[in-house]
C-alpha cells in the first residue's frame, strides 16, 4: 500500500507570528504605563490645587476671622463681566479668573491676586446685597452650569449687578455642576448675611 504525503502551503497570513505575543504585552505594557502617567498627573494636579486653596484659604480668614469662604471663577462667556474697568482689573482678567468670597453679617469682600497674598479688589456691604441665590448658566459638558448670583444696589464702585459667578471645587479647581450644591452655597451666605434663604423651588 502507498501512502501519499501532501504538503500544503501555509499563506503568510495563516502562519503562526512568533513576535505577536512579544508585541502585544509591549503594546499593553506602554498603554498601562501612560493610564498610570495621566493618573499620577491628575493626582499630584490635584494636590498642588489643594494646597493652593488651604493658602488663600488660611489668608483670607486671617483677614476675615469666622466668615464664611468660597472659592469661584468668573468666567465671560458663563457669568458676564461685573468687575468694572479700573486699577484693579487687567486686560489677562477678560479671559476669566479665580476670585475668592468671604461673607459675614458685615457683607461680602472679592479676593484675587496670590494666594498666600490675596489681595482685596471690592467690599459689598450687607445693606447693599439684596438677594444671594442661584442661576441657570449656559450648556457645558452636556449639563447646564448652576451659577452662584448676587444682586445688589448697584451702588458699588467696583461692581455691576448681578455678579454671577462659577462655584468651584477647592481641592481640584474644576467647576461644581451640582445645582443643589450651589444652591446650599448661595444658602449658607444668605445666611452669613442674615439675609432669608433663597427659594429653592
Amino acid at each position: 500500500m502507498t501512502i501519499a504525503v501532501v504538503f500544503v502551503p501555509v499563506s503568510a497570513a495563516e502562519a503562526p507570528c512568533t513576535g505577536c505575543s512579544a508585541n502585544l504585552g509591549f503594546v499593553a505594557a506602554l498603554t498601562l504605563l501612560a493610564i498610570l502617567l495621566i493618573a499620577g498627573a491628575t493626582f499630584v494636579g490635584m494636590k498642588i490645587a489643594g494646597r493652593r486653596w488651604e493658602h488663600r484659604l488660611h489668608a483670607v480668614q486671617e483677614s476675615r476671622p469666622g466668615a464664611l469662604v468660597v472659592q469661584t471663577f468668573s468666567d465671560p462667556t458663563q457669568s458676564g463681566r461685573f468687575v468694572k474697568p479700573g486699577p484693579w482689573l487687567t486686560s489677562g482678567h477678560a479671559r476669566g479668573w479665580t476670585l475668592t468670597l468671604s461673607a459675614s453679617s458685615q457683607g461680602i469682600d472679592v479676593w484675587s491676586g496670590p494666594n498666600r497674598k490675596p489681595r482685596l479688589i471690592g467690599h459689598l456691604a450687607a445693606a447693599q446685597i439684596l438677594a444671594v441665590k442661584t442661576e441657570r448658566g449656559h450648556l457645558t459638558r452636556g449639563r447646564v452650569l448652576p451659577l452662584l448670583s448676587i444682586s445688589h444696589t448697584g451702588e458699588s464702585e467696583r461692581f455691576s449687578s448681578p455678579i454671577r459667578l462659577i462655584v468651584t471645587n477647592a481641592r481640584s479647581s474644576s467647576a461644581t455642576l451640582d445645582p443643589e450644591a450651589v444652591a446650599q452655597v448661595a444658602t449658607e451666605i444668605s445666611e452669613q448675611l442674615l439675609l432669608s434663604p433663597p427659594d429653592r423651588s
